[in-house]
C-alpha cells in the first residue's frame, strides 16, 4: 500500500497509480478509504469510467459487510445501495461504452441482486470487449443458466471444457492465476472421473505450491 501511496503523491497527474492504490485498499478490505481514492480521483482528473466503476464496486463490497455478506437486493434498505452503485455503473459506461471491466462489474451486480436477464445483457457485452478474460465468460455461462437460456450451449460448455483441460493439464505446472470460474461453470454438466481426478490434483497442487509446499494431509 505505501508504495502505491508513494507513486500516487510522486506523479499525481497519473489516473492509474489512484486506480491501482485503490485495488489495493479494496484487497485488504478498507472500503471507506478506497472510495475516497476513486473520489478525489474523479474531483481532480473529471470523469473516469473505471473510477466510478471500482467506486461502485466498493460501496456494494462495503455494504455486503454489514449485512453478513449475504446477497443483497432481498430486503428494502439494500434498494439505496443498489441506487448509487447504479448511478455509478451507469456513469462510467456513459464516459466508456466500450468498458468490458464496466460491464462486467455491472453484470456481477446485477447478477447477486438476482435481475438475470440484466446480469446477461452486461455480461454479453464485456465477453465481446474482453474474449480474453475467462471469468466474464464464465459468469456469463451460468448466469445463461439460471435463465434457462440454452441458446449456444454446447458451443459454451465446449469453451469451458477446453479452460479446464488446459488449466488441469497432467504435464504443466498449476497457471499462476487458477481460475476457478471455468470449473464452477462446467460443474452443470458430469465430468468424467479422469477429469475429476485431475482437477482436484490440480488444485491440491495449487494450494500447496502457495502454503510453502507443508507437508499434505493423509486422507483416511
Amino acid at each position: 500500500q505505501a508504495r502505491f501511496q508513494d507513486a500516487v503523491k510522486f506523479e499525481p497527474h497519473d489516473s492509474q497509480h489512484r486506480l491501482d492504490l485503490g485495488q489495493v485498499l479494496h484487497a485488504q478490505g478498507k472500503h471507506q478509504e478506497e472510495q475516497a481514492v476513486y473520489e478525489k480521483l474523479l474531483a481532480d482528473h473529471g470523469p473516469n469510467a473505471l473510477a466510478y466503476t471500482y467506486a461502485a464496486s466498493s460501496l456494494l463490497a462495503g455494504y455486503q459487510v454489514t449485512i453478513g455478506h449475504r446477497s443483497y437486493g432481498k430486503v428494502p434498505e439494500d434498494q439505496g445501495f443498489l441506487d448509487k452503485a447504479t448511478d455509478l455503473y451507469e456513469k462510467a459506461i456513459a464516459t466508456d461504452p466500450n468498458c468490458g471491466m464496466c460491464h462486467g462489474q455491472f453484470g456481477d451486480m446485477y447478477k447477486d441482486s438476482h435481475k438475470i436477464s440484466k446480469a446477461i445483457e452486461h455480461y454479453t457485452r464485456s465477453a465481446q470487449l474482453l474474449p480474453h478474460v475467462p471469468t466474464i465468460f464464465c459468469n456469463l455461462v451460468y448466469t445463461k443458466l439460471f435463465a434457462c437460456d440454452w441458446r449456444g450451449y454446447d458451443e459454451d460448455f465446449a469453451r469451458l471444457m477446453r479452460m479446464v483441460e488446459a488449466e488441469t493439464a497432467p504435464d504443466q505446472p498449476p497457471p499462476r492465476h487458477l481460475c476457478v470460474q471455468p470449473l464452477q461453470a462446467v460443474l452443470y454438466r458430469p465430468l468424467s472421473a479422469e477429469l475429476m481426478r485431475r482437477v482436484a490434483t490440480t488444485y491440491t497442487r495449487k494450494l500447496l505450491m502457495e502454503a510453502g509446499n507443508p507437508q499434505p494431509i493423509p486422507l483416511p
